[in-house]
């Protein structure tokens, strides 16, 4: 197995350890299903990232670092999404569906116009996550 993914594997399972020994269930049943759910996020991240290397060979974030600058608001990244492109490849757009939520925690539109092209618009940072 890749070292830096079975870095982040220990990491998290460390973590996972940490918070069964220092909570009690019971009293703390919100805060105990909060991080088992950021416990399991972080690592379908972790297997999303290995699975983009080992099939593309690039790694998954400098692609979505890539086409999420593509689109973002060019005065700041938090701000709503509302980007055209003179053209963007289906695995651009298949990133973009990843990449815009992983930054913004905003559900991307992606639209091919009948010019050719592509309007990308979401919600962005400030309006979902806020400040």
């Amino acid at each position: 197995m890749n070292p830096e993914v079975q870095a982040k594997l220990d990491a998290l399972e460390s973590a996972m350890r940490k918070l069964h020994d220092t909570m009690d269930p019971k009293k703390d049943f919100r805060r105990f299903l909060s991080g088992l759910a950021m416990d399991l996020w972080h690592l379908q991240e972790v297997l999303k990232e290995r699975d983009h290397k080992a099939t593309t060979g690039r790694d998954l974030d400098a692609e979505r670092k890539r086409v999420f600058e593509m689109v973002q608001d060019k005065e700041h990244w938090k701000n709503r999404i509302n980007a055209t492109l003179d053209e963007l490849s289906e695995e651009d757009e298949k990133l973009l569906y990843d990449a815009i939520p992983f930054y913004t925690s905003s559900v991307p539109t992606i639209r091919r116009l009948k010019s050719g092209k592509v309007k990308v618009t979401a919600a962005g940072y400030w309006a979902t996550v806020g400040g």
